[in-house]
């Protein structure tokens, strides 16, 4: 009995200690792009879009298809993917629409 608690409290512990990725870089067709945070979500049609929030307008992602490469600390991922939307946002923030037509995964 005390075994079962044991292990349940250690895999509690293991899980609370365990640290979230890190952003490292974002690359557009080769060039590095200031961006501040990216996700990879569903639509409502469910087709997949990488969404791209950046400060301001941001020349890198201005093309019709564009070759991602984002990197963390633990894996890199490569998207290909077309242009869907841009939206202006709050303080000068702009978010970036994509939609994905190729993904790979790699971990480090």
């Amino acid at each position: 009995m005390f075994d079962k608690l044991k292990q349940k409290r250690a895999k509690k512990k293991q899980a609370k200690n365990k640290k979230t990725e890190r952003f490292l870089s974002l690359t557009a067709n080769g060039v590095e792009a200031p961006i501040i945070n990216f996700e990879i979500m569903k639509d409502d049609s469910g087709e997949p879009v990488l969404r791209i929030i950046t400060k301001g307008e941001v020349v890198q992602l201005h093309y019709q298809t564009i070759d991602f490469e984002l990197k963390t600390d633990k894996k890199m991922l490569r998207v290909k993917s077309s242009f869907k939307g841009a939206a202006n946002l709050k303080n000068d923030y702009k978010e970036y629409r994509f939609t994905v037509e190729d993904y790979q995964q790699f971990f480090i």
